[in-house]
């Protein structure tokens, strides 16, 4: 499977996407020299060089209805997410956390699929308490008592 990451996205995430899934190429638009292309453009220029999907931010894509015709007329599948309100590697961590769980489940859906499709993810919990079931200190097994 190749997947572009789309422009609104940090080039980094493909690398440390490529990374966990070394059976998928993961490529930045940067990296292809689509930096300036528009939506449309892209989505043509991308199914030309042989992608299966599209990684962005970029929610419009799906509500303006001649992007969402490119999109469809061009064989890709799109998989978005909302704009994460942490900036920096705090941002770029629950991305990668995100989709490194979702990933593997957008996979088996298009192999039984068998056609292109479009998934919004949702962000990971990303409070303490939604992802640690307890915490106990050793001394007298005490709850700790986790932050929302």
């Amino acid at each position: 499977m190749k997947v572009v990451i789309d422009a609104n996205e940090m080039p980094r995430l493909a690398q440390l996407l490529g990374n966990l899934f070394t059976d998928i190429e993961f490529v930045h638009v940067r990296d292809l020299g689509l930096m300036e292309a528009s939506d449309q453009q892209l989505f043509e220029e991308l199914n030309s060089r042989g992608f299966d999907l599209l990684i962005t931010r970029d929610l419009n894509q799906l509500r303006n209805p001649d992007e969402m015709e490119g999109l469809r007329g061009s064989g890709l599948s799109w998989i978005g997410h909302k704009e994460s309100k942490k900036n920096g590697l705090a941002g770029l961590r629950e991305i990668l956390a995100t989709y490194s769980v979702a990933l593997p489940h957008v996979q088996s859906v298009l192999r039984e699929s068998g056609e292109a499709m479009y998934f919004k993810l949702r962000k990971l919990p990303a409070g303490a308490s939604q992802l640690i079931q307890y915490a106990r200190n050793f001394r007298d097994g005490e709850a700790f008592k986790l932050p929302r």
